[in-house]
């Protein structure tokens, strides 16, 4: 595999292959890492990149990482955050829970 592209945040990385898989790898907390198996309320470190399902069939095609938060855009325009939902970083409202895995982001996100 080949990594397209890197992204990140305050404390973790995101990587996109050339076949369009997203991984990462650093802290798990607040659900930033959006990988299954880890323990999101610990501060623990996963230093090995694994791959983040996100639930769509289209690629992902960019990748980019904020202060506590994960996003990636697909080919067919779609978009998916997960991590930190304070201050409404993960685009859901009102609703400002903590997303452990990518969640569609619903709307109008095309500006």
């Amino acid at each position: 595999k080949w990594f397209a592209q890197t992204g990140g945040g305050e404390h973790h990385t995101l990587f996109l292959t050339s076949q369009g898989q997203v991984l990462s790898c650093g802290r798990a907390t607040y659900g930033r890492l959006g990988r299954s198996g880890v323990d999101c309320a610990s501060d623990e470190k996963y230093s090995s990149p694994k791959p983040v399902t996100v639930p769509t069939t289209s690629p992902v095609t960019l990748v980019v990482g904020g202060l506590s938060v994960s996003a990636c855009v697909c080919k067919d325009g779609s978009w998916y955050a997960w991590g930190s939902g304070g201050e409404g970083l993960l685009g859901k409202g009102a609703d400002e829970r903590d997303e452990h895995s990518p969640r569609k982001v619903e709307g109008d996100v095309h500006g």
